[in-house]
């Protein structure tokens, strides 16, 4: 991995010293067995001293090297997940942002822990199990053949065929949790941000019902996935079982039998903790090669206001987000989305944004500055104090000042950064405005003032909630579970049998 290219010696001290700590673990096991053969023919107490002081320097030794082992391994991915991170958020923040907020912070945390995982627990691990296995099995040839070919056979079985058996099985239960847990999301924030459509269409019940019914697939999904892993378990125990039978039927020095068996249970140890994780490694390295490939720049904007024939969903998810989506805007034209949250609307808009356009986005960001700072976006757009005024007093915001100072969005008001934006927008003097939710969180007389302002633009297109002036807009689409279900004009309004117009006509006698 690219990523891991200046921890690589911290690696490879790692793996050696996670190697020497599991061969030490052998040997202390080895010698307590060998010890217990020897102890029965009265052997001079200074071989029993010998052999009871090799065994504690053993585990002293063991111990600093697992600790070295455990610093090296977790120093070199914390750094490596450190860049990779800081890479991808980079990356995420300057090309047009194809995930939403709650989706961006799931990925920075889950995917991140993903990795974490596949280096800690999984690739070190796994090459350090293999390499203890492998050398035992070797060292085994120098007591008997048999022994070979009985660790060698539990070896294949444990690091190969039962992985190999479960590995189906567990991607697949992965793959159902993960489609499950982006549906319970989309509901859950469809009942969120929603709740007043659902209430009017009087679907709240069903989509509690389905969130309720979600969380519990979602239970019994993570079961599953526990049980898998305690049936990997229990065939390896009762391999273990038979390797050691075998062992005592195949042995004949009686004097190195416990030693044998000892060291068995020793490998056996070693090997079974990683048995989970070779079944999984394949799919962990695709979330690596996934978050890899997602630092790579793309295109940050298209170049006109069109998407034809549009399907899309977010990385990683099961479910398509836009659905066979037809769009063009043309220079002059209004538009205006409408539908259900959840249904696509915001993500439709992401497609749309080109470089003329000015955007108002869902969720609004003000910076450490002043007032005036955040306006005119640190003097990018040149205005005077006057015109800042205005605005300010045309919105009703003159308990605000120019020079008062802004440490976080959180210190104004959601309606207040929807006014103050609209006025960064303004100032930017172009033509085509893209807005997400620009009366939300006003009062009826904000609400009409900012769209005494929208309406002005030659361009528009505008995701609302807000049905009280779709006649003022050339074109009305209505999107529903990611799919435009139909677009009508001004005059389409009139229609009785036009979903748009019931829509509309239920709004208006709330």
């Amino acid at each position: 991995m690219n990523f891991l290219k200046n921890e690589q010696l911290k690696v490879f001290f790692s793996i050696i010293l996670g190697v020497l700590s599991g061969l030490v673990g052998v040997l202390i096991f080895g010698l307590s067995g060998y010890m217990i053969s020897l102890s029965y023919f009265n052997p001079p107490l200074i071989t029993i001293i010998l052999i009871i002081v090799i065994i504690k320097l053993s585990g002293m030794s063991k111990g600093v090297f697992k600790y070295f082992e455990r610093l090296y391994s977790h120093e070199a991915t914390f750094q490596m997940i450190n860049r990779l991170r800081v890479g991808f958020l980079r990356e995420t923040l300057t090309r047009r942002n194809n995930m939403r907020d709650v989706r961006l912070i799931e990925k920075l945390n889950q995917y991140f822990d993903e990795i974490e995982n596949y280096y800690i627990r999984m690739i070190y691990p796994i090459i350090t199990a293999i390499t203890i296995a492998l050398i035992i099995t070797l060292l085994s040839l120098y007591i008997d053949i048999k022994l070979l070919i009985i660790l060698s056979l539990f070896s294949l079985f444990v690091l190969l065929f039962i992985p190999v058996l479960f590995k189906r099985r567990s991607t697949k239960l992965y793959d159902e949790k993960e489609s499950t847990e982006s549906e319970l999301y989309l509901n859950i924030y469809g009942l969120i941000y929603g709740y007043s459509d659902l209430f009017i269409n009087k679907e709240v019940e069903e989509k509690r019902n389905k969130i309720k019914a979600l969380i519990e697939e979602h239970a019994k999904l993570n079961k599953s996935r526990q049980d898998a892993v305690s049936y990997i378990k229990m065939y390896a125990q009762i391999l273990q079982i038979i390797g050691i039978a075998l062992i005592i039927m195949y042995t004949n020095d009686v004097l190195l039998l416990p030693m044998i068996i000892l060291i068995f249970i020793n490998v056996v140890e070693v090997l079974i903790p990683v048995m989970q994780p070779i079944s999984e490694v394949q799919r962990v390295r695709n979330t690596v090669n996934m978050l890899e490939a997602s630092t790579e720049s793309k295109e940050i904007f298209n170049n006109n206001l069109a998407v034809e024939n549009l399907t899309y969903r977010y990385e990683n998810s099961k479910r398509d987000v836009l659905k066979n989506v037809t769009l063009n805007i043309n220079e002059g034209e209004k538009h205006v989305i409408i539908g259900p949250s959840g249904s696509g609307k915001s993500t439709l808009l992401h497609q749309l944004i080109t470089k003329d356009s000015s955007v108002m986005p869902q969720f609004l960001d003000f910076y450490n500055g002043t007032l005036e700072d955040n306006l005119t976006m640190f003097g990018k757009n040149d205005v005077d104090h006057h015109t800042l005024n205005d605005y300010l007093e045309y919105f009703e915001l003159k308990s605000l000042k120019l020079d008062d100072y802004i440490f976080s969005s959180a210190q104004i008001s959601a309606g207040e950064r929807k006014r103050l934006h609209a006025i960064r927008m303004s100032l930017e003097h172009k033509s085509t405005w893209i807005m997400d939710e620009p009366t939300a969180h006003l009062n009826e007389k904000l609400r009409e003032k900012m769209w005494q302002l929208i309406l002005k633009k030659e361009t528009l297109i505008v995701v609302t909630h807000d049905f009280s002036h779709l006649e003022s807009f050339d074109y009305i689409h209505y999107l529903k579970d990611g799919e435009i279900i139909e677009t009508v004009t001004r005059e389409g309004l009139k229609s009785k049998t036009s979903k748009v117009a019931l829509i509309q006509q239920g709004f208006l006698q709330q």
